[in-house]
């Protein structure tokens, strides 16, 4: 019971709330001058039983019901319009670094880890994509801190003017292409047209 309760609360901690997302978005629009953040996301674990813990419960009932109860806890359902989010974020003249730590934990006696890092990494790779920024793993916090340095310092600005000036509104997609090989790309993926 204490296992099903610690763990709720952790996931209550970790929820993505998805109003909070597009209001962060809103609020770096409109700050003036050179804005780069780093999301900086642990991957994570969640003790499971293992296989044979889990057989052993089989036979009694009231083991049977509280591991499914805890499992319960684990049910994700994230309800976040990635779309949205995306161009909520392309549009808000920032750059996001998504800094990813994938650090693996040992296993824990009668049990297993399962990784549980989906959501959060879809939101905020997507977030950082949108943004023509960088999306960095690793399990050295110094080497992705260099990267996200390197890749901030290193960049050319573009400037054009669209064919259509017309302020509709409407999301416009942009795509930057060069000639030649070897280079990495990056950029935002749009902006509303007001």
């Amino acid at each position: 019971m204490q296992l099903r309760s610690d763990m709720a609360q952790l996931e209550a901690l970790r929820t993505l709330d998805e109003s909070k997302l597009f209001n962060f978005a809103s609020y770096l629009k409109d700050q003036k001058g050179q804005k780069l953040v780093y999301l900086f996301y642990q991957r994570e674990f969640t003790p499971t039983l293992d296989k044979k813990t889990q057989a052993a419960y089989e036979n009694d009932p009231a083991l049977k019901q509280l591991s499914q109860d805890v499992s319960e806890v684990y049910k994700r359902i994230t309800d976040i319009a990635i779309d949205r989010l995306k161009k909520a974020y392309a549009d808000s003249s920032i750059t996001i670094n998504f800094l990813y730590l994938t650090t693996v934990p040992t296993d824990i006696a009668r049990s297993q880890m399962e990784e549980r890092s989906w959501d959060v990494y879809q939101s905020f790779s997507e977030m950082a994509k949108a943004t023509g920024g960088l999306i960095s793993s690793s399990s050295n916090t110094l080497s992705l801190m260099k990267n996200a340095s390197s890749a901030s310092e290193n960049y050319y600005l573009l400037y054009y003017s669209p064919k259509d000036k017309m302020a509709n509104g409407k999301f416009r997609e942009i795509k930057v292409k060069v000639k030649t090989g070897g280079y990495r790309v990056t950029h935002l993926a749009g902006y509303f047209a007001k």
